[in-house]
């Protein structure tokens, strides 16, 4: 599964065109780095550190820090809130930002197929002078993912879709864009993990949409908290 995504990631890469088109598509890279602390089997604490490369993956773009909540107050009920911190390099200057957002997701079982409905808000502020109407964007989030767990078969596909519908101040409410992603995660040790995943993303009502290949790799460590045993 890792050596296809790879492959699938190095195959869009000749299809980007030049080097002056990047107004209508991009291949950027994602690399994540993150701590996992899990309190119990209902509470989980993230925190991560990422970088993000666009212009072919050339350019570093952004870079951030993650910090995320999640908590399963019924079984495969989950909600999470994230909190994201980082720089935003621009032409001239950089930017700071701040976005936050909430997600509420089901998962369902089917045997060995595991489908996941997942509706988010996030809501994202770029900090700069003078203040620009796109400084501010919010977006609701619709996600359906399906993952198939094979026998004997560590690498486990994900498959998900994505819409993206953005508030503007001008427009109101409308679809901005959807995302396909594949992806697969691996236990490297009892305490760390990788995810590998490749993803298309178009925009939506555009004459000429802007096409976005991505790619990306993401290792975590995961650490539990020790829970003493009272003794009798």
């Amino acid at each position: 599964m890792i050596r296809f995504l790879l492959f699938v990631g190095f195959l869009v890469i000749p299809f980007l065109g030049n080097s002056q088109d990047y107004l209508l598509r991009d291949f950027e890279s994602w690399w994540n780095a993150g701590l996992n602390y899990k309190y119990n089997k209902f509470i989980d604490l993230s925190f991560d550190q990422n970088l993000r490369y666009h212009q072919r993956s050339v350019n570093l773009q952004q870079y951030f820090t993650e910090i995320e909540l999640a908590i399963e107050p019924i079984k495969n009920l989950d909600f999470e809130t994230e909190i994201r911190l980082g720089i935003k390099n621009g032409d001239i200057l950089n930017h700071n930002f701040f976005r936050y957002r909430f997600n509420l997701s089901y998962k369902i079982d089917f045997g060995r197929l595991e489908i996941t409905p997942r509706i988010g808000y996030q809501n994202r502020t770029i900090y700069r002078w003078p203040f620009r109407d796109n400084d501010l964007n919010i977006d609701t989030r619709y996600k359906l993912e399906a993952i198939y767990k094979f026998r004997n078969w560590k690498a486990d596909p994900r498959l998900s879709f994505e819409m993206f519908k953005h508030m503007n101040a001008n427009r109101g409410a409308s679809w901005d864009r959807y995302r396909i992603r594949l992806a697969t995660e691996l236990e490297t040790s009892k305490k760390s993990e990788i995810d590998i995943f490749f993803a298309y993303e178009n925009e939506m009502g555009e004459d000429f949409p802007f096409e976005l290949y991505l790619v990306g790799t993401a290792i975590t460590f995961k650490v539990k908290r020790k829970v003493e045993k009272q003794k009798e």
